[in-house]
């Protein structure tokens, strides 16, 4: 309650400090002074719009932004975004998780991320590909905007949506090669070709690949494995640890485009080989398991016309992603208590791994969707826009392995590394059903006077295994000045049930649920855009929200049929949510411009009252980006992580702030065509850690190391074609 007074406070205290007469002047003149280079943003309403008055709470991060910051990937690009914090799965092989506003959760699905429109999902875990890493070559912009979107874009859409837009012809004018070098034996390599021809067709062309060794210092102490053989009656010395987390990768990110007034096609593949596993596929260290991933898709869309007042487009996708991993569970040597479904449970008869317990769980899953949308702007105060689609989708499982059911039943004493295949029985690890998706969007930008426009829209998704969700948006945005924008949003948003959580059997720690229903969540926010001059610019936005039937996997009570130590996938929890973001940008000089952030949330457990374990309760960006002679650029950011609690039942002491400051230096045409980038993050090579998981056993008692200090060199040369 205090927390909603301090908002109120600071809110009224902001609105008198910008209530400045406004003078007579040449308005359209200062707008453009104000505003002239504004960012548009297109994510927020499917057309685009200057961010000051887009119906959301977005940034844009341009390629120069990119440039600048020295960055290879896109985690570390929206590590700039406010209230977005990048951090790792606590159990899920360290994958990104991108903490929006305290929604944090181990496989992240409530964000969705969309390349060029198009998104990007692993349907069974529901979040991203396994070890998603996207360099940054290829990046145009990234659209970000927190908050609800499920009124464009349907499931996922929760807590954000961020959209990577990628060159085309124009930006890359030409070929482009480029090569990086680090700190890991880390190494990049990229070549891109664009080209615009007489007949006004487009073609663009990008492949970057990126290879790193992963950083062998990130050591953890114990695991669970330490822990079995810690156990007096088990006494095997197996565990691995203390070692490194396996982070090494292999990437290759390849994009093909063409266009016209019309038309735009485009094939991305995305192929990831021998990936660590992190912290291991069970909380112990696996230095020989790997994940192979790979994610194709293939788009058409076509723009046309019916009259001056009336355009549509047709959007047709395909994609397959397609996963392989060889896990070892527990190390050579292990002995572990087997009970009689063939599952690890501390119930079970004692049996010896002399080769490991060992898992190749895999899959496949398509995608087809096929939308059709119309934008009316006959009335000069109304645009309408409406949306239709289908979507299937479609999943596979494979699966080989030493232990569970239908290869054990706890009588035996001895195991070797023999797998049997499991697939397209009923002791595979998923019995997936496909899914059909059904949808209708409306929305409506209405200019209500003058300074005056509202958005309202809504959709309605109907799903094939848990029914129709309805998810309305209404947005207020009002130029209250020359210099000042302030909106009021409100939003709904649902997540749809993985493929995890509802069709997972036969597995030793999460069972699916085929009656979920979807998470949803309903946010309110209020922004304010204020330019005090063309050098001075400021953001404030102040959110609540509240999520409702939120998933996750509890315990199988005692006494039930369900295997011991056994976790079930329920509707189990709710959340509330409120805090800010601020944001200033500030052209101290010709040559020195300043970017900084500040955001604060309070997301607390609709049940308990108890903080939401994990997710930042502050965080703080800083850059400062310095203009040199002879087209140098000298950038320096920073970013504070702080206030992250731990799970009530936790007894380790809370989790330990960082900060990280970062340098890079850019040479634009350090010889024609040539530039040069040299980049050293985390510069003073802070102890940087993120949470470890919790629960009745904690498997690594401490947190999870991040990559200490390390340095790159990047070369890019452009070989320019003359324009037709």
């Amino acid at each position: 309650m205090k927390a909603r007074f301090l908002y109120i406070g600071v809110v009224c205290c902001f609105l008198k400090s910008i209530a400045v007469p406004v003078l007579a002047y040449d308005l359209e003149e200062e707008l453009l002074e104000l505003y002239g280079d504004d960012e548009t943003v297109s994510i927020s309403t499917g057309t685009n719009k200057p961010i000051r008055l887009a119906p959301s709470v977005a940034s844009v991060i341009t390629q120069e932004d990119i440039e600048i910051l020295g960055v290879s990937t896109l985690d570390e690009v929206l590590e700039s975004v406010p209230g977005l914090h990048v951090s790792v799965s606590k159990t899920n092989k360290l994958n990104t998780i991108y903490s929006i506003r305290g929604i944090h959760t181990a496989r992240n699905a409530q964000v969705l991320l969309l390349i060029d429109g198009l998104p990007i999902r692993q349907l069974y875990g529901g979040g991203r590909p396994s070890n998603f890493l996207l360099p940054v070559e290829n990046i145009k912009r990234v659209e970000v905007v927190r908050g609800p979107g499920s009124a464009v874009y349907g499931a996922d859409a929760f807590a954000g949506v961020i959209n990577v837009i990628t060159k085309g012809a124009a930006e890359i004018d030409g070929l482009e090669l480029g090569a990086k070098f680090g700190t890991f034996d880390s190494i990049q390599a990229s070549a891109q070709f664009g080209k615009i021809f007489s007949n006004d067709w487009q073609l663009a062309l990008s492949i970057e690949h990126a290879v790193s060794d992963g950083d062998s210092s990130r050591v953890i102490n114990s695991d669970l494995q330490s822990i079995f053989d810690s156990i007096p009656f088990i006494a095997t010395n197996a565990s691995l640890a203390p070692g490194p987390l396996q982070t090494e990768y292999s990437i290759t990110n390849f994009r093909l485009g063409l266009r016209n007034e019309h038309w735009d096609l485009a094939w991305h593949s995305w192929t990831q080989t021998d990936a660590g596993l992190g912290q291991g596929g069970a909380q112990a260290l696996d230095p020989e398991g790997w994940v192979d991933a790979e994610y194709h898709s293939i788009a058409a869309t076509y723009r046309g016309s019916v009259s001056e007042n009336l355009s549509f487009q047709v959007n047709a996708w395909a994609s397959v992603y397609d996963e392989d991993n060889f896990t070892i569970l527990f190390p050579a040597g292990a002995r572990i208590p087997i009970d009689q479904t063939g599952n690890v449970s501390l119930s079970g008869n004692l049996v010896l791994f002399p080769d490991g317990v060992i898992g190749t769980p895999g899959g496949k899953e398509n995608r087809y969707s096929l939308e059709a949308s119309a934008t009316y702007k006959g009335n000069e105060k109304h645009e309408i826009r409406i949306a239709t689609g289908i979507e299937l989708q479609r999943g596979e499982v494979r699966e080989a392995k030493n232990f569970g059911p239908g290869v054990l039943d706890g009588s035996e004493s001895i195991v070797n590394g023999q797998l049997t295949d499991v697939t397209d029985t009923e002791f595979a690890y998923a019995d997936i059903d496909n899914r059909e998706i059904h949808y209708l969007s409306v929305q409506d930008s209405w200019v209500i006077a003058k300074d005056w426009e509202a958005t309202i829209g809504v959709r309605y998704d109907n799903y094939s295994d848990f029914g129709s969700t309805l998810n309305p948006r209404a947005a207020l945005v009002w130029a209250t000045s020359y210099n000042l924008t302030s909106k009021l949003l409100y939003g709904r948003a649902f997540r749809a049930p993985s493929f995890a959580e509802l069709f997972a059997i036969n597995n030793p720690v999460i069972l699916g649920n085929a009656e979920l229903k979807p998470e949803t969540i309903d946010t309110v926010e209020l922004a304010f855009d204020y330019r005090f001059n063309p050098e001075v610019a400021t953001k404030l936005n102040f959110f609540w929200y509240e999520i409702e039937d939120a998933i996750d996997f509890i315990a199988a009570p005692a006494g039930s049929e369900l295997p011991a130590g056994s976790s079930v996938a329920s509707n189990a929890s709710t959340q509330e949510g409120l805090g800010f973001e601020l944001e200033l940008e500030w052209q101290l000089t010709n040559d020195v411009n300043l970017k900084s952030n500040y955001s604060r949330q309070f997301a607390e457990s609709g049940e308990t009252g108890q903080r939401i374990e994990d997710a930042p309760g502050s965080q703080w960006y800083l850059s400062m980006n310095i203009d040199l002679p002879s087209s140098w650029h000298l950038n320096f950011s920073a970013n504070w992580i702080n206030d992250r609690r731990r799970n009530v039942s936790d007894p380790r002491s809370q989790i330990r702030d960082y900060s990280q400051v970062d340098l890079a230096l850019f040479k634009r045409n350090f010889m024609k065509g040539l530039d040069l980038t040299l980049s050293v993050n985390n510069l003073f090579d802070e102890r940087a850690e993120e949470p470890s998981a919790s629960g009745a056993v904690v498997a690594i008692p401490g947190d999870l190391p991040m990559e200490r200090r390390s340095i790159s060199f990047g070369v890019e040369y452009n070989f320019p074609l003359s324009r037709p």
